[in-house]
């Protein structure tokens, strides 16, 4: 399966890309990739994509997906994926979805599952969720965008030499994924920045603007809370105990109470990439988690 992802081509839909690297392979599977990410990087988890028809879509701005001329939203995600899960993913596959989803992907995912309830079979989460941050908290983030918001910016971004260069960068990044996952990696998140030179000079695929041109403005706390309890389907959620966003014992249960039918995996050592530097420890609970429903 991981080559099958690594050399599937996109399909585009309104400008999105996504990937279906084994047709008809088992029950549908739409994966949604975490911030400046592409959701070809679950190819880890290919033990557990290998048993199903994988869908892998690409945010706006990310992977091969057509970049935003200005600003970036979270809620203009959301109604791309709403739009994809409505009028695509019928085209391709009958009923509700299965889904699997890291940090941003999560969080949408499961604001979508609450939205739609009968759209979707199962969900996935891998992290994306950090708690309630206060209403001062957000609007000093406001702020500190505002300050810092220009449009003066190089959508090529940071040029790196070469793809060891890329290695390099993505091994600080990363402290605890393996090298040859970070060689994957390095090929899938960066590109050379001239295709008539294909050894030197690489920029990230992401668009650069994401870091600066997404609003920072979230959903509301309360309405997040009010569709975790309209989710009406079996939840896997995995945090790394490492996470730099893990909402920690004081918020963590306060999360959990929201929904009905959620089981908790906390990884030991794990950041919060946890699909990328231990998928060996996902794996087997998702195959568990599958099996116990009757999905697989």
């Amino acid at each position: 399966m991981q080559e099958l992802i690594l050399t599937s081509e996109p399909q585009f839909f309104d400008g999105m890309a996504w990937y279906r690297p084994a047709p008809g392979n088992g029950p549908p599977l739409l994966c949604l990739s975490g911030y400046q990410d592409t959701a070809k990087t679950f190819l880890f988890l290919d033990e557990v994509l290998g048993r199903f028809d994988p869908i892998l879509l690409d945010w706006r701005g990310q992977g091969a997906s057509m970049r935003r001329e200005r600003m970036y939203t979270i809620q203009e995600a959301f109604a791309d994926l709403i739009r994809f899960i409505n009028i695509q993913l019928p085209q391709v596959t009958e009923g509700p979805v299965h889904i699997l989803a890291h940090s941003m992907g999560a969080a949408l995912a499961a604001r979508f599952a609450g939205t739609l309830p009968e759209r979707v079979r199962s969900l996935v989460l891998v992290e994306g969720f950090s708690g309630i941050i206060t209403a001062d908290a957000e609007a000093d983030r406001l702020r500190s965008w505002a300050e810092h918001l220009t449009e003066d910016v190089d959508r090529d971004g940071r040029t790196m030499n070469d793809i060891a260069d890329v290695e390099r960068v993505l091994s600080r990044i990363h402290r605890g994924v393996r090298k040859d996952r970070i060689a994957v990696l390095a090929r899938l998140l960066a590109r050379p920045q001239d295709p008539a030179e294909p050894d030197r000079n690489f920029v990230w695929v992401h668009d650069p603007f994401l870091k600066n041109g997404t609003v920072p403005l979230s959903f509301a706390p309360e309405i997040s809370r009010a569709l975790w309890r309209r989710i009406a389907v079996p939840v896997l959620l995995f945090l790394g105990k490492k996470s730099h966003l893990h909402p920690g014992p004081a918020r963590l249960p306060e999360i959990l109470s929201h929904f009905k039918t959620l089981e908790l995996c906390e990884v030991d050592g794990a950041g919060h990439n946890l699909h990328h530097d231990q998928p060996e420890a996902l794996v087997p609970e998702m195959l568990a988690f599958y099996g116990k429903h009757g999905f697989l």
